[in-house]
């Protein structure tokens, strides 16, 4: 390329994928999209920010006429109202997940019901019995010009003074308005869904059903996770009708594992499990395909037949320097993140926002006011993981301010000694700390606090490795070096060891003298 690039004409797309309207036209198919799209795996586990709802979307925007792309979301009226109204009847009901299982199946009746419907055909056998269930409940007429289904899921409970949700029986107050009850046996309730979905295949249209917002106001009670509980249930029951119906169930990795600990049918959901991972080459060609979408969208030339790295190099500055080396500058940024699309995506963006702030309006964005932002980036990030685990371990900032201006980098004998002292001190009130050190390391990464480095990596001689690399914290466990990840070392003060301040290490570099 000859012309200048502005940092006006570079956008980087929205950190969070709900406000993303570009994200189909940047969207990374991974392995992931892929499995779902062929129907393999029908839970999709990955920490917040992993990328959960952006694969939803695509597949909503991308949808093609032979997909029926269908969402469900936790927070609808309808299964919200049911868990509250389940929940006032008390915390000693049996069978509480078969009971939600019978909630997520009517709702995800009631989704495919609305499919079939909404559009004028001749009726089947199989489509007069949606038909007809539609006439005698959801108040619906041929004539409609769009199907009153989705109306009806909103008020549902509005208007019912008594339903059952499996052996169930639940009482509300109403408006002084008619009133109905609503009774389904599981069997009817799959009979509509079969034939629904079957309607659909004959059509031509595979289903994808997908369900989101699991983790809103999510808290490990026993509803909650009963909640959960019957959702992967009734996802196997949709499973099982051997249809071309993929329920999807797009979940966080915490919330799946609180879910499933000692649930008889764990081995299932685990052989049904795709857990999201992004390593290096993923994340540099997520943010590469965005630089080459803004570039087009600015009618640049001589970019297309560029790779990934190629791409961020005409955004970015090519290398940072890290004490009497360099380093590139996409390994440093993607090191400060939890491999995960968000915070790539966050960090980018406060870095042009900085550039154009300082008056630059050329790329490259200079290494400068990458390193300006770093310490905002870092506190954000801190704030959101005390956030993420405010519910099931409440006050765990408090822990993280313990690391605060102290090396980043321990030796595994020397975390050891630094963790006693937190497990054997009353005064921190946390009543949910493991008491076995080992237990308490083990914890911190599998939230990402903590890492280790090894030999290997496609953008440097070194990485970084946490839960967001590997889920599995074996390695980590018997590693000789253990680290704060570099994304919360800014955030806390850390210094290199090597330094005698914290001030010395903001100012040079943060990464670990074990590279």
């Amino acid at each position: 390329m000859t012309a200048p690039i502005s940092l006006r004409d570079v956008n980087f797309g929205k950190d969070t994928a709900e406000f993303d309207r570009d994200l189909a036209r940047y969207f990374l198919a991974t392995e992931t999209y892929n499995r779902i799209l062929a129907g393999k795996k029908s839970i999709i586990a990955g920490r917040k920010g992993s990328g959960k709802t952006a694969l939803m979307n695509f597949f909503v925007a991308d949808a093609t006429p032979t997909q029926a792309v269908i969402t469900l979301e936790a927070s609808q009226a309808t299964l919200l109202k049911i868990k509250q109204s389940i929940d006032r009847l008390g915390q000693d009901l049996a069978d509480l997940d078969a009971s939600f299982k019978h909630a997520w199946l009517f709702s995800a009746m009631l989704a495919l019901a609305e499919r079939v419907i909404a559009r004028k055909f001749a009726l089947t056998e199989d489509a007069q019995l949606v038909h007809k269930f539609a006439k005698e409940h959801l108040s619906y007429r041929n004539g409609d010009a769009i199907s009153t289904v989705a109306n009806y899921v909103i008020s549902w409970f509005v208007h019912a003074k008594s339903i059952s949700v499996g052996d169930i029986a639940v009482e509300r107050e109403v408006p002084a308005i008619a009133a109905h009850a609503l009774v389904f046996d599981e069997r009817t309730l799959l009979r509509l869904i079969t034939s629904s979905a079957r309607e659909l295949n004959r059509r031509g249209e595979t289903v994808y059903l997908f369900f989101d917002k699991l983790d809103e106001r999510w808290e490990a009670s026993r509803g909650n996770v009963a909640l959960v509980q019957g959702l992967l249930l009734a996802s196997r029951d949709l499973r099982a009708l051997n249809l071309d119906l993929n329920p999807v169930v797009l979940i966080r990795d915490d919330i799946l594992r609180v879910a499933t600990e000692g649930f008889q049918h764990s081995d299932h959901f685990r052989m049904e499990t795709e857990w999201i991972q992004w390593n290096e080459d993923s994340l540099l060609s997520l943010l590469a395909k965005r630089i080459a979408h803004s570039l087009r969208a600015a009618n640049y030339a001589g970019f297309d037949a560029l790779p990934p790295k190629d791409l961020w190099e005409l955004v970015f500055e090519p290398s940072i320097p890290f004490k009497r080396v360099k380093i590139p500058m996409a390994a440093w940024l993607i090191e400060r993140t939890l491999a995960r699309p968000r915070d790539l995506v966050l960090f980018a963006n406060l870095a042009i926002e900085q550039a154009l702030s300082s008056g630059d309006t050329h790329a490259p964005i200079a290494k400068e006011r990458v390193r300006a932002v770093e310490r905002r980036f870092s506190e954000q990030k801190l704030d959101d993981l005390v956030a993420e685990l405010s519910v099931e371990f409440p006050d765990a900032k408090i822990i993280f301010e313990r690391f605060r201006l102290r090396p980043h980098t321990f030796a595994t004998e020397e975390l050891d000694v630094f963790l006693e002292d937190l497990v054997t001190d009353a005064t921190l009130g946390l009543n949910w700390l493991p008491v076995d050190v080992a237990d308490v390391k083990r914890w911190l990464y599998q939230i990402g606090f903590m890492c280790f480095s090894k030999i290997g990596g496609s953008l440097r001689g070194t990485r970084v490795i946490h839960s967001g690399i590997e889920r599995q914290p074996g390695e980590f466990m018997i590693a000789r070096k253990i680290s704060v990840s570099p994304i919360f070392r800014s955030a806390l003060q850390m210094r290199d060891r090597k330094h005698r301040d914290a001030k010395a290490d903001v100012d040079d570099d943060d990464d670990d003298d074990d590279d």
